[in-house]
């Protein structure tokens, strides 16, 4: 079985685009297999007309047999009958890709042979995320939270699994030299973090944690632990280069 979702990033970690025709992309995942393929749908965001019916093509030719989205157009939905794919619509953008297929299964009682997803870093499965917070001294989850990402004084390293925090660590930040902005690119990707959560960042380390694998998410938060509870809540926002700050 194929489902096409509509999503704001590339991972079944991101959140859900409500859109369907202008979604940003579509994550069709084999439930067979537990294989995700992306599909980049930028050239319909920016359509003047027909995104809808082209989305539909786009999905109907890579196998999909269901789709999960926020919401359909009249002229998109009869398509997809015609398409023979059906739509499981009124997903609300707060939630994650992931979040919503469980929805979807839980809802349709549609069999869906493998939710053990190929790679996934879900907080469903039993991996673990290493999730990264620009924080004042002394760090740990009691220390405020930093506004400042490549300047802050260290970084509290919070290891979740089941949504559970199974360990807390404290990192130094490197003194911000030249290029400096991207020297914590490194340094955390070398502590294995798959996840940070900032209050701003410049385009160049965002497109340096991209490269590296790691996601940043833009979150509010008084304390490194009302940011852990936000993340586990999925009340972040994934950083763009248009949340980029300026001048850097």
């Amino acid at each position: 079985m194929k489902i096409a979702i509509t999503s704001v990033g590339t991972t079944l970690e991101d959140q859900i685009d409500e859109r369907f025709g202008r979604a940003k992309y579509f994550l069709v995942l084999d439930s067979l297999t537990g294989d995700v393929e992306v599909v980049d749908n930028s050239g319909n965001c920016a359509a003047a007309q027909g995104a809808g019916i082209n989305s539909v093509q786009i999905i109907a030719d890579r196998g999909a047999e269901y789709l999960i989205t926020g919401f359909v157009g009249p002229k998109a939905l009869e398509a997809l009958k015609k398409a023979k794919i059906p739509s499981f619509e009124g997903v609300e953008s707060s939630l994650t890709c992931w979040e919503a297929l469980k929805k979807f299964k839980s809802d349709t009682k549609a069999e869906v042979p493998c939710l053990k997803l190929k790679g996934s870093k879900n907080m469903s499965e039993k991996s673990t995320i290493k999730l990264a917070i620009p924080s004042e001294q002394p760090g740990g989850l009691e220390a405020n939270r930093s506004g400042h990402f490549g300047r802050c004084a260290l970084f509290t390293l919070v290891e979740l699994k089941e949504n559970e925090i199974v360990n807390v660590s404290i990192i130094e930040n490197p003194p911000h030299a030249e290029n400096g902005c991207l020297r914590p690119v490194s340094l955390l990707a070398e502590q294995n973090v798959n996840a940070i959560l900032v209050n701003g960042i410049g385009g160049r380390p965002l497109s340096g944690f991209n490269s590296v694998g790691i996601k940043v998410y833009l979150g509010n938060g008084l304390t490194v632990k009302d940011c852990v509870e936000a993340y586990l809540k999925g009340n972040l926002t994934t950083m763009s280069m248009d949340d980029t700050c300026r001048g850097h």
